[in-house]
């Protein structure tokens, strides 16, 4: 089973639809995310590489609660499927997951453990 990611993606990202930073042009990504609230020391992080593509329009509604949940208990502002579609500057976009590492926390350098897809 593959594993997903959501992200909604600002159009200032790329100067113009179709250009070198649009994912719609780039679907290879890269994902880290790192635990903040963490001394250095401790350092907690996730590392993928993945395929984007634009969330599908039957899966729209259920996706965007599922990050609006994420942004509530944040206190974000939260998204809406006419904010995400149209003529709306923002787009939700899915990765799946091709590779994924964590962060060796036993080693004293930047060393990442490769995590078993399943």
């Amino acid at each position: 089973m593959a594993r997903t990611f959501s992200a909604a993606v600002a159009d200032e990202v790329r100067p113009e639809p179709g250009g070198r930073y649009a994912i719609a042009a780039r679907p290879d990504v890269a994902l880290t995310v790192f635990d903040s609230s963490r001394p250095s020391s401790e350092a907690a992080a996730f590392y993928a590489t993945a395929h984007a593509t634009q969330c599908p329009p039957e899966n729209l509604d259920a996706d965007i609660a599922t990050v609006n949940r994420r942004a509530q208990e944040q206190g974000l502002d939260t998204f809406s499927r006419a904010g995400l579609t149209g003529d709306a500057r923002l787009r939700l976009y899915v990765a799946t997951i091709v590779d994924a590492w964590v962060l060796d926390q036993d080693s004293s350098v930047d060393e990442r453990t490769p995590v078993p897809r399943t």
